[in-house]
């Protein structure tokens, strides 16, 4: 028996899809389990206990950087993917199980997921298992290979449709879970780090304790870098002064280019208009020539429930004092028109 099958054999059985229909594609509906529409028929989308837990846990390769630039970068290999740990799995279990209360219906676990499982309600995300949709086998080297190539199979899939609806109500109520659940300081970034993966991007963060390296998050793009800082509290202007030392430790340290480094700032919420903020990012512009962009955790929650791919080194994200509003940009990457208003959810600009 291949080595493999023994590092991964810690059940008796598998499951398969009973179905050798090849799917095309996975439609997701809010509050509903997910469709796998096949070639010929269609049916609710089921775990089928996948060996590698996708929903749970990130590839090394997903979290660690590739570039040249980057191999002495003291990474948090943190390979969980949900950053609240509400998603886990018992081993007498045929699948993973999500705890409601530290569930914040960020829909990562879900958009990860190749079987299309898992689903959004307006409260948390849910595992949809049907015993007639899949075939227990024992654990075998043949049921191990048949296993694997189903979920390859369903990687190829697209995904299509939406897990939740956007709505002031839905963002309120997972701001609200964000700010009641007990975190460490490493959260912010591991969060932002997870959304931009499910973005289509190759992030990594700082190791947690790491006094050298001031940046929080790095994004390789296909033509730059990307540098992230990240400010869930209250200091907004910490932020556009620790983006200048990033740009000044990146250059200086790891001989980047200063035109291939594009700065963001990812917020839970856009800061008061009123705020120095915006006038200090357009000072910044005006100056030093440098954009620094502006993304809140709301709009990559949005990207992440729409499976929209973002390539942050062609879109734009750039506001300030002028035009305090990224809510074009963002409707333009999704496609539609989003029923959102500053007034009650400062995701797309500041409060009216």
């Amino acid at each position: 028996m291949s080595k493999i099958l023994n590092q991964k054999n810690y059940k008796q059985s598998i499951l398969l899809m009973k179905s050798d229909e090849r799917i095309l594609e996975i439609l997701h509906v809010p509050n509903k389990p997910s469709i796998l529409k096949r070639t010929q028929s269609s049916c609710s989308a089921c775990c089928i206990s996948c060996v590698t837990p996708y929903c749970m846990k990130y590839l090394p390769e997903e979290i660690t950087p590739q570039s040249k630039y980057f191999n002495a970068f003291p990474v948090d290999v943190n390979d969980n993917v949900c950053p609240t740990s509400a998603i886990s799995w018992d081993k007498e279990s045929l699948t993973p199980s999500i705890n409601e209360k530290l569930c914040i219906n960020c829909g990562l676990c879900a958009s990860r997921c190749p079987a299309g499982a898992i689903y959004l309600t307006s409260k948390c995300a849910v595992v949809n298992f049907d015993i007639n949709l899949v075939e227990k086998v024992d654990f075998t080297e043949e049921t191990y290979s048949l296993h694997i190539n189903q979920i390859q199979n369903l990687l190829k899939a697209k995904h299509i449709g939406q897990m939740l609806k956007e709505s002031e109500k839905q963002m309120a109520t997972i701001y609200q879970k964000i700010a009641s659940i007990n975190t460490d300081a490493q959260f912010p970034n591991l969060f932002t780090r997870n959304l931009l993966i499910q973005t289509g991007n190759r992030c990594f963060i700082r190791r947690r304790g790491d006094v050298y390296l001031r940046m929080d998050v790095i994004m390789e793009l296909s033509d730059s870098v990307a540098i992230i800082e990240v400010e869930f509290n209250k200091d907004s202007l910490e932020s556009p002064r620790a983006i200048l030392d990033d740009i000044a430790v990146l250059v200086s340290r790891y001989g980047i280019n200063i035109e291939l480094i594009k700065p963001f700032i990812v917020c839970l919420e856009f800061p008061n208009i009123r705020t120095e903020y915006w006038r200090v990012i357009k000072d910044i512009a005006n100056v030093l020539k440098i954009n620094i962009n502006s993304l809140s955790i709301g709009v990559l929650i949005l990207f992440v429930w729409n499976f929209k791919k973002i390539n942050f080194s062609q879109i734009p994200f750039y506001a300030d004092i002028d035009k305090a509003s990224i809510k074009q940009e963002v409707q333009t990457a999704i496609g539609f028109d989003l029923n959102l208003t500053s007034e009650n959810c400062a995701i797309l600009e500041p409060k009216k």
